[in-house]
């Protein structure tokens, strides 16, 4: 059964009165702790329309979580104003700070409040799993007692091993840890720095944190609070759901590099809302932007990503035959 207009307005109204309390004299609670505004959250609802009625998107009867809610305004419009038949949305915000007695505005078994930390995938005990995971992370500001340190450098994503992805020889040997989504290199018979070299400063493989040590050495590497999501996203979230990220570029990406089928909308400033899956054959990109009113693709183009590997190791082993190649040329002076 969907949800009444009216009852559409008193949620509306109630994360409205939330967002301008005054935290302050100066500033609103939503300045404080970078919660979306009205104007923010419609927009990027107005873009998951267009995508409902363009048909690139299919979100009938979902099961939606916000692993981040905070005021809720971004997801309470995206679903309300786009998903009459939804199933259930899941608010979850660990922070004291967000905006709790949203889910009580909801009729009985519409909604729910939990206080998981999405960076420790042994709180989310879910029996099923979700068809949209929702992310609005708070990368800086005001929070106090949960920020995340997300690295904004790209993951590698291969359909190699990594030992073969970096063409290591029989001195390395690896053992893959599933339930620490850790990969720890062992280097026989070589010094630190020899390791790290034939390692390339690998930090994330195939959302695995790389660990590495000689057998002389301690561990070096670090658990990533990147693969620390990726392990509640991948524990909770369908193979085949969405994703909808509201934030930089740069996240998204280290973020979500092996979703292969992404529609992009920029706003004004750094944020931008992406809708992503695992839906599609090959990385395609679609951009879009609004002119007057509309979105249309951003000039007039979209970007189909071939997914390649590339083994760091051969590149380097190939420019150096090539190099030797062209040392051997003789060239003979003509008169």
């Amino acid at each position: 059964m969907a949800i009444s207009t009216e009852k559409k307005q008193e949620i509306f109204e109630q994360i409205r009165a939330f967002n301008n309390k005054k935290f302050s004299r100066k500033i609103t609670i939503a300045e404080q702790y970078y919660f979306v505004e009205d104007d923010v959250a419609e927009d990027c609802s107005n873009f998951v329309k267009f995508l409902v009625e363009q048909k690139k998107v299919n979100f009938s009867k979902s099961n939606v979580v916000d692993m981040a809610f905070g005021s809720g305004n971004l997801t309470s419009h995206i679903v309300l104003d786009n998903i009459s038949d939804f199933s259930k949305i899941t608010f979850n915000d660990k922070n004291k700070e967000a905006n709790t007695k949203l889910f009580e505005k909801f009729d009985t078994g519409k909604a729910e409040l939990t206080q998981f930390d999405f960076l420790n995938k042994s709180e989310w005990n879910y029996k099923s799993t979700f068809d949209i995971a929702i992310l609005n992370p708070l990368i800086g500001g005001g929070l106090e007692n949960h920020k995340v340190d997300f690295k904004d450098k790209d993951p590698i994503i291969s359909n190699k091993t990594i030992k073969d992805y970096l063409g290591l020889d029989k001195s390395f040997s690896v053992k893959q840890i599933d339930d620490e989504s850790k990969i720890l290199i062992t280097a026989e018979g070589k010094k630190v720095g020899e390791a790290k070299e034939s390692l390339k400063n690998i930090e994330i493989f195939n959302y695995y944190d790389v660990f590495a040590k000689t057998d002389k050495s301690k561990e070096w590497g670090s658990h990533t609070d990147n693969v620390k999501f990726r392990q509640t996203l991948n524990k909770i979230l369908k193979p085949k759901g969405t994703i909808i990220f509201f934030g930089e570029e740069k996240y998204f990406n280290s973020l979500f590099a092996d979703f292969n089928t992404v529609f992009e909308y920029s706003q004004e400033g750094s944020k931008k809302i992406f809708i992503a899956s695992k839906n599609g054959s090959k990385k395609t990109i679609i951009k879009y932007k609004k002119e007057k009113g509309k979105f249309i693709i951003d000039d007039g183009k979209t970007d189909d990503v071939e997914q390649v590997d590339i083994n760091i190791t051969d590149i380097e082993s190939s420019i150096g035959e090539a190099l030797n190649k062209i040392s051997d040329i003789k060239i003979s002076e003509t008169s």
